[in-house]
């Protein structure tokens, strides 16, 4: 399945179209019990580094990395590619997986999008290795 194909299942019943052409792009209001799920990513950028991150909507959130309006970092080192994403159920659990990745040296980068199954948060706990 495309990342783009995943990302719009994910996204459905959160954002509507209205307006005459459907062109005007709305966030629907939530119940506040449902949770609204976030993607960590990792992306391959200019000069064979890895950037991670957080983000509702990966694809648009690669394009705004891509046209610099991402952070600083992929500014001087342009993305090329998405590599892996995995969405996890709330910004939380999306934060401490991008704690435990960001740890993590090179190599082991991508295994961790392959060893834990999709959608399951890691057990780290971010005060030790924020300390």
């Amino acid at each position: 399945m495309l990342l783009s194909r995943m990302i719009s299942t994910a996204m459905d019943g959160i954002y509507q179209t209205s307006g005459r052409f459907g062109k005007k792009i709305s966030k629907v209001k939530l119940n506040p019990t449902q949770q609204v799920p976030y993607w960590l990513y990792l992306l391959e950028c200019e000069g064979d580094r890895l950037y991670a991150g957080i983000a509702l909507d990966v694809e648009q959130r690669y394009f705004q990395h891509v046209f610099g309006m991402g952070a600083k970092f992929t500014r001087g080192f342009t993305p090329k590619r998405v590599v892996a994403a995995r969405q996890y159920a709330n910004k939380g659990d999306a934060l401490r997986a991008e704690l435990q990745l960001k740890a993590l040296p090179r190599a082991k980068k991508i295994a961790f999008f392959e060893d834990l199954p999709p959608g399951e948060a890691c057990d780290c706990d971010t005060r030790q290795s924020l300390s």
